[in-house]
């Protein structure tokens, strides 16, 4: 109860509602920093949980050196370097696929239409055979080592944020998300899961990410030893669209609808997966319009040069009702970190933010079922099963 309370609300609002809540007399009341201590070794616990884990699904993987690498002289099971996907599904899919875009493109100009064969022919995986894995990170403040107090000036803080890492996996399974202090070591740890669960045989793999180049060398890093796909996520792509061209144009009121007109153009174009039209057009527009030729070619060099591979058809997955976007990661970001540690008014230290990320993600993952992580401390890292309306949405898809 201590931790479920301590991850929505302050250590001092925890106190206070359980001194009320078993009627505590003075002389009994709980401490706040007593109740700070307990979160903090709950939370500490579920990290060395996690680094445990992690370490034995290496040990215990004959093909995994200690740091989750592929030993070069060992093999690797075919059905994970070679995967074998479900015959029937695929058909599914592409016959379904064929109808999609018949009835989009049947409503729509030639530049808004789904067209591009090498990103038509990317949807081909079937949900009951897929892997979805989302990673993501969240900056809070940071707190100073000691803080000013009766006057004396505190340490002055060496940085102004940190970071909490997490990651979200999404089979048909179930669910199951990590939290940690870097990208690398979650990362990590969604490798030792998938390995510890058999999810990488037979299966279709598919990132769905921010664009962070951190992040795409890191599963490089750790999946390169087969088959994947790296999706650069919607919200993502058009939030940093949106960013330049809001640097790129000339603003003010006498504008507003004509740059509107133009971001719409444009995402329309880029939304079914046509980059090519999508760069035509803005090769089209009349130069008076454009305040900074920089941040205009920057748009173009984005979404052309930089993330042009991980650009894929948004509106056909959509269309299909696939997995389309890392949504549930920013969902988990806010839930997991952002509602009780993005408040301006606190700050935190690297181990109390992880400390309270790890003791949400308990409740999160359902690992406190009949109260048992509490009992022995050992998280099951086992899927945890899909809502009945989830179980609709994949099947249905």
């Amino acid at each position: 109860m201590t931790d479920k309370i301590s991850g929505l609300v302050s250590f001092a609002n925890t106190t206070s509602i359980l001194n009320d809540m078993l009627h505590r007399d003075d002389d009994k009341m709980f401490a706040s920093r007593t109740i700070a201590d307990t979160v903090g070794q709950d939370g500490e616990a579920k990290e060395q949980n996690d680094i445990h884990f992690t370490s034995r699904i290496f040990e215990e993987t004959a093909w995994l050196d200690k740091e989750g690498k592929v030993i070069p002289s060992m093999e690797i099971p075919p059905s994970i370097t070679s995967p074998e996907y479900s015959e029937q599904g695929r058909k599914l899919i592409e016959n379904l696929r064929d109808e999609v875009i018949a009835s989009y493109n049947s409503r729509r100009v030639s530049e808004e239409q789904i067209k591009d064969k090498k990103l038509i022919d990317l949807i081909h995986c079937c949900p009951a055979d897929s892997v979805f894995v989302m990673i993501d990170s969240i900056v809070i403040p940071f707190q100073k080592e000691h803080r000013d107090v009766n006057g004396v000036t505190g340490t002055k803080r060496d940085k102004k944020s940190t970071s909490i890492a997490n990651a979200y996996i999404l089979t048909i399974e179930g669910t199951y998300c990590f939290t940690a202090g870097t990208e690398r070591e979650v990362t990590q740890r969604v490798l030792a899961y998938l390995v510890s669960n058999n999810m990488l045989a037979n299966r279709e793999l598919v990132f769905l990410v921010d664009g962070a180049k951190g992040i795409k060398s890191l599963v490089k890093e750790y999946f390169g030893f087969r088959p994947y796909s790296y999706f650069l996520d919607w919200y993502h792509l058009r939030k940093k669209c949106y960013e330049l061209f809001s640097m790129a144009l000339y603003g003010g009121k006498t504008n507003k609808e004509r740059n509107a007109t133009i971001r719409y153009e444009f995402f329309k174009r880029l939304w079914a997966g046509n980059v090519d039209d999508a760069l035509s057009y803005l090769d089209g527009l009349d130069k008076s319009y454009i305040k900074s030729p920089t941040f205009f070619n920057a748009i173009k060099e984005y979404i052309g040069e930089s993330k042009r591979e991980h650009i894929y058809s948004y509106a056909l997955r959509k269309e299909l009702g696939l997995v389309n976007s890392s949504n549930r990661c920013e969902k988990l970001n806010d839930v997991i970190v952002g509602e009780r540690c993005k408040d301006n008014s606190i700050s935190w230290s690297d181990e109390g933010s992880l400390h309270i990320a790890q003791i949400k993600i308990i409740f999160h993952n359902q690992e406190d079922t009949d109260g048992k992580w509490f009992l022995d401390h050992e998280a099951k890292y086992h899927p945890v099963p899909l809502s009945s309306e989830m179980m609709k949405h994949m099947y249905a898809a």
